[in-house]
Formats: structure tokens, sequence, C-alpha cells
């Protein structure tokens, strides 16, 4: 049995982690540095990610996902003390509408 948490760290997490670091890199021209240091992965991956080596899509993002990615890019500008894992509750609102038909036993 695949617990939805691996799915979602396998398939969506690398398409959030590569769709956020468009977001702040082109919109809030955020530094690949400052964009490594709010989603606690290296520069290296950042560059990956805008290159489009990493973060290859299972699926596309629609509006109401974008939506999701635009405000959590938002309050990782606003906030410099914020991580991607502060946001905790929109990551999971992502993983619900991928992976609804597995179980989740992680309560937020």
């Amino acid at each position: 049995m695949t617990l939805r948490c691996e799915l979602f760290v396998k398939e969506t997490l690398p398409s959030i982690r590569r769709e956020l670091s468009k977001i702040l890199y082109d919109n809030y021209k955020m530094s690949q540095e400052e964009i490594a240091d709010k989603l606690s992965i290296t520069q290296s991956a950042v560059s990956q990610y805008l290159k489009g080596i990493r973060g290859k899509s299972y699926f596309e993002f629609d509006k109401e996902d974008k939506i999701i990615l635009i405000k959590m890019a938002e309050l990782l500008k606003k906030d410099k003390n914020i991580k991607l894992l502060d946001l905790q509750s929109m990551l999971c609102q992502l993983c619900e509408k991928r992976y609804k038909y597995v179980r989740c036993y992680i309560k937020v």
C-alpha cells in the first residue's frame, strides 16, 4: 500500500517547488539563493527547477491550483521568516485534490 504522503513527495512536491521557483524568480525577482532558503533546498536545485531539469510534472496545475501557488509565493516573499513547510495547510489542499481516493493519515 502506498501512502498519500509518499505519492505527494514523489509526484507533487517537485512540481510545486518548480512552480514556486518560477513565480518567485520571474514575478518577485528573488535570487536563486533566496528561493533556495525559502523552499529549504539548494541553489543548484532551484537552478534545475528553473531550467526544467527537475520537477517534471505528472499533471498540469489548473486555475485553482495556480491561485494557491500564487498565494503561497506571496506569503513566502512577504514574510522573511516563513518557509515552504510553514504553509502545510496549503500543501495539504493541493495534495487532497490530487489524491482524494488515497486515505490520508495526517491531520493538519
